[in-house]
């Protein structure tokens, strides 16, 4: 996943953990989670299906869409939004393989942020997450809640600390794999803006002011193409997917990106290159 370093799932996440992913053939007659819609308790839950559950999201997050629209207060990016909403509905057509619903939710969010996407090659020694980068939809995660260097002063270190179960802190260990590196080209900035590199060990920077001068999660308008991509790609509509990714890349890409496209339009070589780029 070249771009999407930072973001972090919500809606599925239990689900995913719990239960297979959505597959259109046998999702009704597969258990899910427990679907709870109120706030009672009892003693034993049933598992809904696997449909059932997918059903209550989407239903939720039209819900949400519908009553931002009938608002008019305009919140910081700590906030949830219509913008973050849109973005989560989209990804979750994407897991359920509703490839036109997904496109067609994609592009109504990308129609309202006629700003289109961060300039990240022009704009290399600021923070990808900020409230300049028009890319940014929602923020949230207070990052000194889990990384902590020197309280007192609220220094960072060049290498995380987290806490331990027992209260102690410990040197973050976990290092971004070679074969990730491996996928980016020399001009490419992404590397750059997010990872960090101390000790030998190449770590993920979303803890780090390089990185972020908000939260440390965030909904960001690329994976809006990102997702339209992969559902052009599914459709095999080779074009608009390619076109997606080379208005990201024209904006990750420090020159010359057309020697990274692949040789072959064949719908599979394309689908395969738009999943790389996620």
């Amino acid at each position: 996943m070249k771009e999407l370093l930072g973001t972090q799932p919500q809606a599925t996440h239990s689900l995913n953990i719990y239960a297979p992913p959505y597959n259109p053939v046998t999702a009704e007659n597969t258990p899910g989670v427990p679907l709870r819609t109120g706030t009672g308790v009892t003693n034993t839950y049933t598992r809904s299906s696997i449909a059932a559950v997918y059903r209550q999201i989407v239903s939720d997050l039209n819900d949400a869409i519908a009553l931002f629209d009938n608002s008019t207060e305009q919140k910081s990016l700590w906030h949830p939004n219509k913008k973050a909403a849109l973005l989560l509905l989209s990804r979750t057509y994407l897991y359920m393989c509703d490839w036109n619903k997904a496109s067609v939710t994609a592009t109504q969010l990308i129609n309202l942020c006629p700003q289109g996407l961060y300039a990240m090659n022009r704009n290399i020694t600021d923070p990808v997450v900020q409230k300049s980068n028009p890319e940014i939809l929602h923020t949230w995660g207070i990052i000194a809640g889990t990384l902590v260097d020197n309280e007192s002063e609220g220094v960072m270190s060049e290498v995380p600390k987290i806490y331990r179960v027992d209260g102690s802190l410990s040197t973050a260990a976990y290092g971004v794999s070679e074969d990730l590196m491996k996928m980016y080209s020399e001009n490419d900035v992404r590397p750059l803006m997010f990872f960090k590199s101390s000790g030998g060990t190449t770590i993920t920077a979303k803890w780090h002011p390089q990185y972020t001068s908000l939260g440390g999660y965030t909904f960001r308008l690329v994976e809006a193409y990102l997702n339209r991509a992969e559902a052009y790609a599914a459709m095999e509509n080779t074009k608009g997917a390619m076109d997606d990714i080379e208005t990201i890349l024209a904006k990750r890409i420090d020159g010359d990106y057309t020697s990274l496209l692949p040789a072959s339009t064949d719908p599979v070589a394309v689908r395969r290159f738009v999943l790389d780029q996620r």
